[in-house]
């Protein structure tokens, strides 16, 4: 099976044999992406798109013909929603009301949701994460995918939930903690309460922990530890009791890894990469990390 990430800055490909004990990573891909298809999707950037996954597919030879999508960018909204319990179509068709005023614009986006907690209240209505995407990046990838290279198109996710289903493997990380998606140019903060992903928001990064230049790298501690605290304290807020002493770090790790120990030190909080999952083979921590958004990807139950 072979999963592929489409996001802003990078474009990834991860080959692996799945199954219900394991996913044998057998090939994996990543290349800087050619242009911004995910925020404004059009004929040419698509056709760039298409030939950058086409020349990667070429190169890693894979057996399978499943494909899984993630995309990942700030512009694909992931906002938690509080609703009735209906029927899905019912459902779908009430977010569409909450979130589009235009229906026209609604008709042009694709709504997803998942269920994060269910009956929270005495009207036993449950939590859900809601998404959606233009319908253009739909058809775009069913015909790329199903016609062009006559591979078989399962899925299309967001980054947010891949991560979330990636995390929900790993049984020995303690209750509340944060997990902090670097990718170079932007960070994606998660909070865990309970074990239990609740809430997400995007952060811009300007400087990077560049280890030739030393003021780049006192810029990025104090920028990156400011996102951090500042992440940590609105959390507080929204949950009163609940302390976050254990930040988790994925994606570039190893372009962190060179700044890691000062801004444990800022934040006051334990900083460390998260952990490979056991059930993912033939990668190292940081090979998983760097493709934590990817291999989250194969995995379809939240």
């Amino acid at each position: 099976m072979i999963c592929i990430y489409l996001g802003n800055d990078r474009i990834k490909i991860v080959d692996s044999v799945v199954s219900k004990r394991k996913i044998e990573v057998k090939n994996f891909f990543a290349i800087t992406a050619p242009n911004d298809y995910v925020d404004k999707p059009d004929n040419k950037s698509f056709k760039e798109l298409s030939q950058v996954i086409k020349d990667g597919l070429q190169d890693m030879q894979p057996k399978g013909k499943k494909v899984r999508v993630v995309l990942d960018s700030s512009t694909i909204p992931y906002r938690e929603m509080v609703l009735p319990p209906l029927k899905p179509q019912k459902l779908q068709l009430l977010i569409k009301n909450e979130i589009f005023t235009d229906e026209k614009l609604a008709e042009s986006n694709t709504v997803d949701f998942v269920e994060s907690d269910k009956k929270i209240d005495d009207q036993k209505r449950s939590k859900y994460f809601i998404t959606y995407v233009s319908n253009r990046i739909v058809e775009d990838l069913e015909n790329l995918i199903n016609k062009d290279l006559g591979y078989k198109l399962l899925s299309i996710d967001v980054a947010q939930n891949a991560i979330s289903k990636l995390v929900s493997k790993m049984k020995t990380l303690p209750d509340q903690f944060m997990l902090v998606d670097y990718k170079g140019n932007s960070v994606t903060i998660y909070l865990y309460v309970y074990g239990k992903h609740v809430y997400s928001v995007y952060k811009p990064i300007i400087s990077e922990p560049n280890p030739k230049f030393q003021n780049e790298r006192v810029y990025f501690i104090n920028e990156m530890s400011g996102v951090i605290l500042d992440t940590a304290n609105f959390f507080k807020s929204r949950y009163e009791g609940v302390n976050f002493d254990n930040v988790f770090i994925t994606g570039d790790v190893d372009k962190f890894e060179v700044c890691s120990s000062q801004i444990e030190s800022k934040v006051g909080m334990s900083i460390s990469n998260l952990p490979k999952l056991s059930l993912v083979d033939e990668v190292d921590e940081v090979e998983f990390n760097q493709f934590a958004n990817t291999i989250g990807g194969f995995f379809r139950e939240v």
